[in-house]
């Protein structure tokens, strides 16, 4: 998880992981391990919603939410030194092998945490467009795209190159502007947002002091399009997936539950907000 735009947080004090590291095979056997924590592999479990599923993992080593084109020299005394912010490119890299690997799918699960939600939504049309006959689910647990501050946002705009979909002015001012944009784009897409009012994390690196408010904002426009629902809860914990089985939301939904409606597409999948 993590992100970064300047020698601040790429360089001296890195808020991303394995931005300054090789991506090693013993990385991602450990990032594999703990994902499997969640049994989502567990082709024995009943209850595994993904029992049957192809489950595909796309690790992180850019700091660009997934969604950059771009290199940076953060550190002019070391111009070797290199950041690479291609999150974008790999994306594309990935769905390329994928769809050619199964072109033929008839249902698509993308399921993000922390900064890989992030990435599921910028990259929400990527997904779409290779395999456009597919039912779409999207699913990001603790990325809200709250509106921020617009000289931090241009600032990481430019910075990674971030992806921008044909179309869409909105997204080049407004970091909200892209489920805007994509919710109208592909009416048929369901997406599903997990968040928390006062995220610790998030409000440290978004410089944020209002995330409440914010997070209210984007709920709000949110609940006007017919195929997004939002899970929210009062709390400063960043990343819930991880206690789906016994965490409740203030109208008392297990959040499992509403996880399995967001698969389902049934009455459990519904707003739900302190």
């Amino acid at each position: 998880g993590g992100a970064c735009w300047n020698r601040a947080n790429c360089i001296d004090d890195p808020e991303a992981s394995h931005i300054n590291e090789d991506y090693t095979r013993s990385i991602f056997n450990s990032e594999l391990g703990t994902i499997r924590m969640l049994s989502w592999d567990d082709r024995s479990a009943a209850l595994n919603p993904f029992r049957n599923a192809t489950i595909v993992y796309v690790p992180y080593c850019t700091g660009d939410l997934h969604a950059g084109d771009a290199e940076q020299v953060y550190d002019p005394a070391m111009p070797r030194r290199v950041t690479h912010h291609r999150g974008g490119r790999n994306m594309e890299l990935f769905l390329g092998a994928m769809s050619a690997a199964w072109p033929s799918l008839a249902q698509i699960r993308v399921v993000g945490f922390s900064a890989g939600g992030y990435g599921t939504q910028l990259n929400w049309g990527r997904f779409a467009e290779a395999w456009p006959r597919a039912q779409l689910s999207l699913l990001a647990d603790c990325a809200p795209m709250v509106e921020l501050n617009p000289t931090l946002y241009q600032e990481i705009r430019a910075r990674w190159n971030l992806y921008t979909p044909a179309g869409c002015t909105a997204c080049t001012t407004s970091f909200s502007g892209y489920d805007n944009h994509f919710n109208a784009a592909y009416p048929d897409s369901r997406f599903g947002l997990v968040a928390t009012t006062r995220d610790r994390i998030l409000s440290h690196f978004f410089s944020e002091t209002d995330m409440p408010g914010r997070v209210r904002t984007l709920t709000t426009a949110l609940g006007s399009n017919a195929t997004t629902r939002y899970y929210v809860l009062d709390t400063d914990v960043h990343v819930l997936m991880t206690t789906a089985a016994v965490v409740r939301s203030s109208d008392g939904t297990l959040l499992l539950d509403w996880l399995v409606g967001w698969l389902n597409n049934d009455a459990r999948f519904h707003n739900t907000r302190p």
